[in-house]
C-alpha cells in the first residue's frame, strides 16, 4: 500500500510484516555495538558505522543522532544521550533485548530537534525514517465534549508512519499510525485493555460491538479477531479514524474479509479534523464479519447504530474524571441499548 504521508511503500499487509518480524531487529554474526549510559553525554562525538548486513545497535544509532544534534546546536555537548529523544521503532513490537536497527526503522520524537537537524538526520542517519518535534501534548481530540482545539506534534522531516504489533488471544494485530498525530502506545506482552475486551467477547454473542473511541482500532479489531460478527469503530479525530480504516485493510486476511472499501482519503478527512455527525470512513465485509469505521462524536453514533443491542467499549483519555465519565455514560445510555464498559 502506498503511504498517504510520503507516497512510498511504508504500509504492508499483516502477513508480510509478521513473516519477517522475528529477525527484523536481530544482529548478524558480525554485528557489534557499544552499550552507552543514556544518563550521561557520550565520551566524544563518535559512532560506529552500520554492519555490512545493514544493521546497527540502537546505542550507536543514538550516538550518531546525538552528534548531529550537537553539531547543529540543538543540544550542548554536556547533555545526556537520552536528551536526543525517544525512539519509535517501526515496527514496534515486544523485544527481549535491545535491538539492532535496519535502515529506516526508527522515527525520532524529540523536544529539541529543529528543522535543519531533522533534515540532516533523515539524510545522514540511515536508520532514521522521520523526525518529529515533541510539543509536549497528547495528540488528537482528547476533550470528550470536543470543545477544546485538538493538538498534535509536528513532523519536521521524513515520514512519521509506523506499525506496532499487538498480541491478542486470537493472534497478533498489525496497527499503523501517524506518530505525530496520534497517541503513542508501546506494545506489551499482554494489554489489560485487550484482556478486558477478550473477557466480554463470547462465542455466540450477536450484539454489535462498538469501539466508541477507537484510536488506531486496537479494541474493535481485537473483538473482530475474536469472532464478533459485527463491529463499529469510531473516533472524532480524523487521523485516528483514517488509520483505523487502514488497519482494517492491513489485517483483512486474519479477519476473513473479502473486501475493504475506503470512502475518504486522509487529506479529505483533514479538512474537518474533529467531526460531530458520523461520517463513514471505511467498511469491511466477509462471510463472518461486517466492520465499519466512522469519524464522529461518540454521543451521536446512535444515528448509525440504530436500535440494535450493543456491547460497547469506551476508552476515554480522561476516564479518571469520574463526573465527566458518568455524564458521558448517562448520555450514551439514553440513546443506545446494551452494555458499555471502560477497559
Amino acid at each position: 500500500m502506498d503511504c498517504p504521508v510520503c507516497g512510498k511503500g511504508c504500509i504492508h499487509d499483516a502477513p508480510a510484516l509478521l513473516a519477517g518480524l522475528s529477525a527484523h531487529f536481530s544482529p548478524c554474526p558480525d554485528c557489534t555495538g557499544r552499550l552507552l549510559d543514556k544518563r550521561r553525554p557520550p565520551a566524544d562525538l563518535s559512532y560506529l558505522a552500520p554492519c555490512t548486513c545493514g544493521k546497527r545497535f540502537i546505542d550507536e544509532v543514538f550516538a550518531h543522532i546525538y552528534t548531529v544534534m550537537v553539531e547543529e546546536g540543538d543540544l550542548p555537548s554536556t547533555a545526556p544521550l537520552l536528551a536526543s529523544g525517544v525512539p519509535l521503532l517501526d515496527p514496534a513490537t515486544v523485544l527481549r533485548r535491545a535491538p539492532f536497527l535496519p535502515a529506516r526503522s526508527l522515527v525520532l520524537l524529540s523536544r529539541y530537534v529543529t528543522d535543519h537537524s531533522a533534515k540532516r538526520l533523515v539524510r545522514e542517519v540511515p536508520e532514521v525514517k522521520g523526525a518529529i518535534l515533541d510539543r509536549q501534548v497528547i495528540p488528537g481530540a482528547v476533550d470528550p465534549d470536543l470543545n477544546r482545539p485538538a493538538t498534535h506534534h509536528r513532523v519536521l522531516a521524513g515520514c512519521d508512519v509506523g506499525a506496532s504489533v499487538v498480541p491478542t488471544p486470537a493472534g497478533p494485530l498489525v496497527l499503523y499510525r501517524q506518530h505525530s498525530l496520534m497517541h503513542i502506545e508501546v506494545p506489551r506482552p499482554e494489554s489489560p485493555k485487550v484482556r478486558a475486551v477478550a473477557s466480554r467477547c463470547r462465542a455466540g454473542d450477536d450484539r454489535l460491538f462498538v469501539d466508541a473511541c477507537c484510536g488506531p482500532g486496537t479494541l474493535g479489531l481485537t473483538a473482530a479477531l475474536l469472532g464478533t460478527p459485527a463491529v463499529v469503530m469510531n473516533d472524532a479525530w480524523y487521523a485516528a479514524a483514517y488509520w483505523a480504516g487502514c488497519n482494517l485493510r492491513v489485517n483483512r486476511m486474519a479477519l476473513g474479509l473479502s473486501s475493504v472499501s475506503s470512502e475518504v482519503t486522509l487529506s479529505e478527512l483533514a479538512e474537518t479534523p474533529v467531526r460531530r455527525d458520523p461520517l463513514l470512513v471505511a467498511e469491511g465485509v466477509g462471510d463472518r464479519h461486517q466492520i465499519s469505521v466512522y469519524q464522529g462524536d461518540l454521543l451521536r453514533l446512535h444515528q448509525v447504530i440504530g436500535p440494535r443491542p450493543v456491547l460497547a467499549v469506551l476508552d476515554l483519555f480522561q476516564k479518571e474524571d469520574l463526573h465527566q465519565t458518568r455524564r458521558i455514560l448517562s448520555e450514551w445510555n439514553a440513546h443506545v441499548r446494551g452494555e458499555i464498559f471502560i477497559p
